[in-house]
């Protein structure tokens, strides 16, 4: 049989949330495959020693199992918190509360959003002390004031000016009979929709077409260059986008955008300043990386504790 290796980057935050979570069913089922059902319990535990997953721990490339890459990012949460604690700057549950506040107000289905995506308010709240603690950790003892916020937004306004943005329709077609037909129908002057409904093989066929409002930038350069270039309600000439042929039509265009210096936007600068001026991600995933070297750290999983052995023995001889 052929061994086929897989090679992926796994998040931090998918691993934390698909191992070791004791409120989990094990009888609870993930899916199924022709009526037949997998298990919580057996999902879990393939996805804890599947092999072939590499991923960066401490700087360094590993290839091991999800199920060592949970222990690992979990000892370094702890390690962070840690730090910040003996540092004096762990956020307090009041910070914690603020800041989900703050989010709130930002995006009122921000709690409900992250449900879809399988995220319960504990594990959100512990992803806001984690974010929190490692920002507390970049800028310990940096201070940043609303007039240095207002200079740098005077200064830097393509920073907060939003991209141009339009309105499409597109038809997709698959050979150069199904193009001319196109042609035809546009030429005698049927609406580019009604084509779209009858001709296309876009997944978008039954909306005729229509792509709604997006980024410019979501297009290819060719499909920028080409909508860039013609004006509102008209056509652009077949183009090659991912091995097929298409048109667009150019429905809308909203210009770009300054944003005004809001609430948010002070905020949001004013962190990102404060990280400018703190400490780097380098400089922080060093400190935790030697903190990590010094630390005394017992893992049941002898498979995993092995690993983990080598890994710091391998930190602390520079390896």
């Amino acid at each position: 049989m052929m061994h086929l290796k897989r090679t992926w980057m796994i998040a931090a935050a998918l691993i934390l949330a698909a191992v070791g979570q004791a409120q989990v069913d094990p009888n609870k089922v993930v899916a199924t495959v022709n009526g037949e059902s997998i298990s919580a319990s057996e999902y879990y535990h393939h996805m804890e020693f599947m092999q072939g997953v590499t991923m960066n721990v401490g700087g360094q490339n590993v290839e091991s199992t999800p199920g060592f890459f949970a222990i690992a990012q979990l000892i370094g949460q702890h390690l962070t918190y840690q730090l910040a604690k003996d540092k004096g700057v762990l956020p307090t549950k009041q910070e914690i509360d603020d800041e989900l506040q703050l989010r709130l107000a930002r995006d009122p289905k921000y709690i409900e959003e992250m449900s879809d995506n399988g995220v319960n308010q504990a594990d959100l709240l512990e992803s806001i002390k984690y974010d929190l603690t490692k920002f507390k950790l970049q800028t310990t003892g940096i201070t940043v004031t609303d007039q240095e916020v207002k200079q740098f937004y005077a200064k830097n306004p393509a920073e907060f000016t939003t991209g141009k943005m339009v309105k499409c329709r597109i038809i997709a077609v698959r050979s150069e009979a199904d193009e001319a037909a196109v042609d035809a129908d546009l030429q005698a002057g049927k609406d580019f929709s009604a084509v779209a409904k009858e001709k296309s093989v876009d997944v978008t066929k039954s909306l005729g077409g229509d792509l709604g409002t997006v980024f410019i930038t979501y297009f290819p350069q060719n499909v920028q260059a080409a909508l860039n270039a013609i004006k509102i309600g008209n056509t652009t000439s077949w183009l090659d986008v991912n091995g097929a042929k298409v048109k667009y039509q150019l429905a809308d265009v909203v210009p770009p955008k300054l944003q005004p210096l809001d609430k948010f936007a002070m905020i949001g600068t004013r962190r990102q300043l404060m990280i400018q001026k703190g400490m780097s991600q380098d400089e922080l995933a060093k400190e935790i990386n030697d903190l990590r070297t010094k630390s005394k750290v017992t893992i049941a999983q002898k498979q995993f504790a092995d690993l983990w052995q080598q890994l710091v023995s391998s930190q602390g001889s520079g390896g």
